[in-house]
């Protein structure tokens, strides 16, 4: 924990500690992210009777946080109140409004979710992992039944993609039964877990038949949110920008971006072309995935090494990052790579890395260049998602676990490639144009989420953009666009969360002046949490107020106006 950071007064630690507890109980999946391992055992109530239930009590708990007296709190605590509110509010939206649940069963992807963890994790024990996973195992064929009188209004793509991480699930199952089989001492436990599987790979088969029969035949061609919900979406996550301006900001960096690979490709191919630029770069590659791997776990400890010597980040002792193939049932979403960081509530410290292999396309293997292998071991890694992580769990508080904004978690790793760069890692002709055209993959994706959301382009577009922008393998690009689809608003929050880092740096630096230091303003947000970034900043100005009596004063200008400035600054 990082020095300066008190523990929460008992009466509103009671209140977060039972707030936590109540709204874990809802989502057992997340709870066995966090470590919170009370309802391990269990899946989700996706029943109508339970929804109405928590939004009844979503509202009652705003209110009764609402009461709460300020001026009794700690800042930090003030904070997680605010927190808390802005985040249940959203959450309303989503189940009233959104009502994502209506127009897919995602049933297979909860399922999925709710096994990696107790299946890739060391904590709890392996017998009671097991345990654990042999009991959801057989509430799966009831979640099933309860799961499909949710879709109301099916779209046909968005059933599409849920059908196909159906389809990869049983074999999930059987690596875990293998698993079972190979570490288990517990004979019961084993013969329970298989029959449990068994049942359930059928439930699942048989909710792919209902899909395809009864839901996907039938079902809408749309694929977007809408205009009206995607803005008010927007607003209530509270990124900064609205979508005309996400738009406009996407636009105009992207053609600056596009100037700056050429630039750069006329020093590396006598062509001058990027595509030409980026295919000798990608020309650079593992033969293999195992070879990839081996990559990825080498590159990572480089990165670590590199940050600690640089005292870019202060890193917590013990913390770990296990680089491992990404599991079958996730690769047709997960392209490349994901991280996921160790449970808040869990003693080890030991995050998971994924990493997608070739699958039987040896071109895929292009994706995973050497020079990508850097760049994404600084995004995922260090100081990337998973230092964030590891970090953001010493915070006493018991509200930020539960309310975590992509703009930071997403902008924070962004980030983290530029700032790297620029303290001298990988800095090299094709380091450089890896990162611009990371950049540019980001920003593409940006535009995409913008536009498919409001029904301005098709999935199909999506990713003939995203593969034009970016020279990426069409396969992966439709991944791309399928996930984009699915997740409104999450992927934009890559660069406009960079352009919030960088903007708030900017004021903290001018406020700090010559006491600035990186190592400061960069322990001073992760290990605060992974809030919205209006939330960041007030951490890191409670941060500044105690260790240099300063004030860090309002914004000067918009995140739209910092964009737009950022580039004239660039031209001059």
């Amino acid at each position: 924990m990082r020095a300066g950071i008190t523990t929460e007064t008992s009466s509103f630690r009671r209140t977060s500690e039972a707030i936590l507890d109540e709204v874990l109980s809802w989502e057992p999946t997340y709870a066995t992210h966090l470590g919170w391992h009370k309802y391990d055992d269990l899946l989700p109530d996706w029943s109508a009777q339970s929804f109405r239930h928590q939004l009844e009590r979503m509202g009652e708990i705003v209110d009764q946080l609402s009461r709460i007296d300020g001026t009794s709190l700690s800042g930090d605590e003030l904070i997680d109140r605010d927190l808390a509110i802005h985040s249940l509010k959203l959450r309303i939206f989503e189940l009233a409004e959104l009502r994502m649940e209506e127009k897919a069963s995602m049933a297979a992807r909860e399922i999925g979710d709710s096994l990696f963890f107790l299946y890739t994790r060391n904590h709890p024990p392996l017998e009671q992992r097991l345990q654990s996973i042999a009991a959801r195992l057989e509430r799966i064929p009831a979640f099933m039944k309860t799961a499909q009188k949710l879709v109301k209004t099916p779209y046909r793509l968005w059933n599409e993609v849920q059908c196909e991480t159906g389809d990869r699930l049983p074999k999930f199952l059987k690596d875990i039964e293998e698993l079972c089989e190979a570490r288990s001492q517990n004979k019961d436990i084993t013969r329970r877990l298989k029959a449990a599987a068994k049942e359930a790979a059928a439930a699942i088969e048989e909710h792919n038949i209902w899909m395809r029969k009864d839901i996907i035949p039938g079902a809408s061609e749309e694929y977007a949110i809408g205009p009206d919900l995607y803005k008010k979406y927007l607003l209530m996550k509270g990124f900064g920008v609205n979508a005309d301006e996400t738009l406009r900001i996407a636009e105009l960096h992207l053609e600056d971006v596009n100037r700056r690979k050429v630039e750069i490709s006329k020093k590396i191919v006598s062509s001058g072309r990027p595509q030409d630029a980026i295919r000798k770069m990608r020309s650079d590659h593992p033969a293999t995935s195992k070879e990839a791997l081996d990559g990825y776990r080498s590159s990572v400890l480089k990165a670590r090494d590199y940050v600690k010597r640089k005292k870019l980040v202060t890193l917590p002792k013990g913390e770990q990052l296990s680089v491992i193939e990404t599991p079958y049932f996730m690769r047709h979403v997960l392209a490349y790579a994901a991280q996921f960081e160790p449970g808040r509530f869990d003693e080890d410290m030991n995050g998971i890395f994924l990493v997608t292999p070739d699958d039987g396309n040896p071109a895929l293997l292009e994706e995973h260049s050497y020079t990508s292998i850097i760049n994404t071991s600084v995004h995922e890694g260090y100081p990337g998602h998973h230092l964030h992580g590891v970090c953001m769990n010493l915070h006493p508080s018991l509200m930020r676990p539960l309310f975590q904004s992509s703009d930071f978690a997403e902008g924070w790793a962004l980030y983290c490639e530029d700032m790297m760069l620029s303290q001298g890692y990988n800095d090299s002709l094709l380091g450089r144009l890896m990162i611009l055209n990371d950049i540019a993959f980001r920003i593409a994706r940006q535009i995409c989420d913008v536009k498919l959301s409001m029904s301005a382009m098709s999935v199909e577009n999506a990713a003939e953009f995203i593969a034009a922008q970016t020279e990426t393998n069409m396969n992966a690009a439709t991944s791309e666009a399928k996930a984009i689809m699915l997740s409104p608003t999450y992927f934009m929050s890559y660069f406009v969360g960079k352009l919030g880092v960088l903007q708030m740096r900017d004021d903290v630096q001018r406020t700090m002046g010559a006491r600035f230091n990186l190592r400061f303003f960069h322990d001073s947000l992760i290990y605060s949490g992974c809030m919205p970034m209006s939330f960041m900043r007030r951490a890191i100005a409670l941060r500044m107020k105690e260790d240099y009596s300063m004030d860090l004063d309002e914004p000067r200008e918009t995140l739209y106006q910092y964009a737009l400035r950022v580039l004239d600054n660039r031209a001059v």
